[in-house]
């Protein structure tokens, strides 16, 4: 990935995903971190992202169901 890519962080542990994003935004990324699957169905119909990084077990709407949703619109890679 080059380093003005688009990531969408998904992870309801505040210290998991501050962290996670601060070593993203270190690399250069630029990161839109989110704490629930619905922000994330939100955020991912919003904008257009490279990568998802996506928590499975998460409040509101569950991982599975976020990466269905996406899927269903897009073919962004999701890890």
């Amino acid at each position: 990935m080059e380093a003005s890519q688009r990531i969408l962080l998904v992870e309801d542990e505040r210290i998991i995903r501050e962290t996670v994003a601060a070593y993203l935004e270190k690399e250069g990324f630029w990161v839109t971190a989110v704490a629930d699957g619905a922000a994330a169905l939100d955020q991912a119909a919003r904008k257009r992202f490279d990568l998802v990084v996506l928590d499975l077990n998460l409040p509101k709407v569950s991982g599975e169901e976020v990466c269905r949703r996406i899927r269903d619109t897009s073919d962004v890679p999701i890890i």
